[in-house]
């Protein structure tokens, strides 16, 4: 299988995806970004550097991706955009107004994402914990070494590790790339079985070209592979057996576009 190549394919299918999808409904009229949509009432395109504009005492754009990661367990994401929205519409999109919430009141918003008694004292062990720790601040647990901030998540209870490894490429900006239920199936289109986690991980990670000639932009090349994938995961069937042709393609054949997309040297 050839990383390189299956995101080259994906990226000409779907081209850019914008992600982590926000609950944002006012934009700055002067904001420039290359790539902005909405769909199912979030907002696509945001680029990371420009969360912290984002930011005020009700609404912390950090803690909105974090809530989305725990929320996606087990469904579809227009059920968790219309959980977010009623967080959103609340108030209650930050460390510290979840932590103060009642929890009777946080199901009741997060309803149409599912589980939602479970979902609830996840997030809120969370909020809990960061405003505890950090003081409410999720951004103080983000700047920490990659390794060092996932073994901290994966220590709160109802978060492993696709949704630590979501947190910190999406809302930390890490280098580590999220492994999910289409990802495995990407895999297994290209005859490739593994039984944990972090062996499928490691089939992304270790491209020679992305850590050695593009390392200021592995990290967005990871968050757009993930997105990628999840765009395919979601496709018609007609759309995955698009794929079949890439056992054969070599990395000679996409390094150039791939430089391209990412401004390689």
């Amino acid at each position: 299988m050839n990383p390189q190549a299956i995101f080259n394919e994906l990226h000409t299918l779907y081209d850019h995806q914008g992600w982590w999808p926000l609950t944002l409904t006012k934009i700055p009229t002067k904001a420039r970004f290359p790539v902005l949509r909405v769909e199912n009432g979030v907002t696509y395109g945001i680029p990371w550097k420009k969360l912290s504009a984002f930011k005020t005492r009700n609404y912390d754009p950090f803690f909105d991706i974090a809530t989305g990661a725990i929320l996606t367990q087990n469904t579809a994401w227009r059920n968790v955009a219309q959980a977010l929205l009623n967080l959103a519409h609340h108030h209650l999109l930050t460390a510290s107004a979840i932590a103060r919430a009642n929890p009777r009141t946080i199901e009741k918003y997060i309803r149409p994402s599912g589980y939602f008694k479970q979902k609830t004292r996840k997030l809120k062990l969370f909020a809990e914990y960061i405003r505890k720790e950090y003081g409410g601040d999720m951004r103080r647990l983000l700047k920490k070494d990659t390794l060092v901030a996932r073994a901290e998540l994966l220590q709160l209870w109802g978060i492993g590790k696709e949704t630590a490894d979501s947190i910190l490429l999406y809302a930390g900006n890490q280098p580590i790339f999220v492994v999910d239920a289409y990802t495995k199936r990407l895999c297994a289109h290209h005859g490739i079985v593994r039984k944990e986690y972090d062996d499928y991980q490691k089939l992304f990670m270790t491209d020679s070209h992305i850590a050695t000639r593009c390392m200021r932009n592995r990290v967005a090349y990871y968050q757009e592979f993930h997105a990628l994938i999840v765009r395919w995961g979601k496709g018609k069937v007609v759309e995955a057996k698009t794929l079949r042709g890439l056992r054969a393609v070599t990395d000679g054949e996409s390094e150039q576009k791939f430089n391209r997309i990412f401004a390689c040297p």
